[in-house]
């Protein structure tokens, strides 16, 4: 008998921080669809321009920031991905991104999955396949697992960066192994696929 409450003390504080995370990802979650509910759909804007991609149904703030949608596995919308017009990034504070994604187009029997939505936006404007956008490196093998569970029988390529360190290479491959699938990386270092299919001549 002495020994339960040891048990429950011990046990508390991973229950604890568990109840605390979930909290911010529903106040997050209920923000997110709240500003994505009354945001204009982005028409024109500097970083779109910049690295030479479409809309794709994103939206705009107040602030003139680009808006994008994050879904979890559910398809329920619960973080967003803010953009300036210098290109720097942020997300909801407390919003859930692990397991998290976006997509541009319908589903198509080859998937493509990258880190960012400007790569993203310029392979799905090139090659047409329906492309997942994992907002990390570290995301991209939890992403494509959830692509292959929902779509078994996708050939599933990983559009990977070529970084300077290595790391971009190593969790594109690594996500590839994980789910059957593929990997292509840019031959120079330093380059995503958005840098390289917006380059002069291609």
């Amino acid at each position: 008998m002495i020994l339960l409450p040891s048990l429950v003390c011990r046990d508390y504080p991973n229950f604890q921080r568990q109840k605390e995370l979930e909290d911010k990802h529903r106040k997050a979650a209920d923000k997110a669809r709240y500003i994505w509910r009354n945001s204009p759909l982005a028409t024109t804007h500097p970083y779109l321009t910049r690295k030479k991609i479409q809309p794709h149904g994103i939206k705009i703030n107040k602030y003139g920031a680009l808006v994008i949608a994050i879904y979890n596995a559910d398809l329920e919308l619960v973080n967003l991905q803010f953009i300036d017009a210098d290109g720097n990034k942020r997300f909801l504070s407390g919003g859930q991104k692990k397991n998290c994604f976006c997509w541009l187009g319908n589903p198509t029997e080859t998937i493509l999955v990258a880190e960012g939505f400007a790569t993203a936006a310029s392979l799905h404007e090139h090659k047409g396949f329906q492309t997942f956008v994992a907002f990390d490196k570290g995301n991209l093998e939890c992403v494509a697992k959830i692509i292959r569970a929902k779509l078994p029988e996708a050939q599933i390529i990983i559009a990977g960066d070529n970084d300077e360190s290595g790391v971009g290479q190593n969790a594109a491959r690594a996500a590839a192994l994980a789910v059957g699938g593929t990997y292509l990386i840019p031959e120079a270092v330093g380059m995503d696929w958005n840098d390289v299919l917006t380059a002069e001549g291609v």
